[in-house]
């Protein structure tokens, strides 16, 4: 039996949604997909709903909504910083690494209590998201506009067992339609 078909237990849902997330870009036929935010939703929602009732899992409604919209974050947006560019309250975003991340609402800086990435892996696949010509030509620092209109600036220190080094300034302006 697999780890994830514990009727008994909750499941873990670290686990289902990485094994998910590999499944589903496997199965899925991403380049004629094009990732476009629709596209997406249409074709792979309907396989997720497949994929774990083929895994007898036992999900609330709500474990199912947040476990496949953080999967769709993956795939179409920024991943784990969706949720913060979301957040009306924050007006910058300083992610340091993996672990040390900070947030600024109004004139308070905070460190998140909670870590919002898997691994340091996982940090540096959404850098890539967040600068896609990252490494392509190795510049830094570098600038980029992000769809919400928020400019992110990513910075490599002399010591690289860090990684990157990104401040993301949140838009006040809606982006154009």
């Amino acid at each position: 039996m697999s780890l994830l078909k514990r009727h008994n237990h909750p499941p873990d849902l670290f686990a289902l949604r990485q094994q998910l997330e590999k499944q589903l870009a496997l199965e899925l036929d991403t380049p004629t997909l094009g990732f476009t935010a629709d596209n997406f939703r249409v074709q792979a929602r309907p396989l997720f709903d497949d994929l774990v009732k083929d895994m007898e899992i036992h999900l609330t409604e709500a474990q199912t909504i947040t476990l496949w919209e953080n999967i769709a974050s993956e795939f179409i947006g920024y991943g784990p910083v969706d949720r913060l560019l979301d957040d009306e309250k924050i007006t910058y975003i300083h992610m340091l690494s993996d672990v040390r991340i900070f947030i600024t609402k109004g004139d308070a800086q905070e460190k998140l209590d909670e870590q919002i990435f898997d691994d340091r892996y996982h940090y540096l696949r959404t850098v890539h998201k967040l600068f896609p010509i990252l490494i392509a030509n190795n510049i830094t620092p570098l600038v980029n506009i992000l769809r919400d209109g928020s400019t992110a600036h990513c910075l490599f220190p002399q010591t690289d067992y860090l990684g990157p080094f990104v401040v993301i300034q949140k838009s006040t302006q809606q982006p154009p339609p």
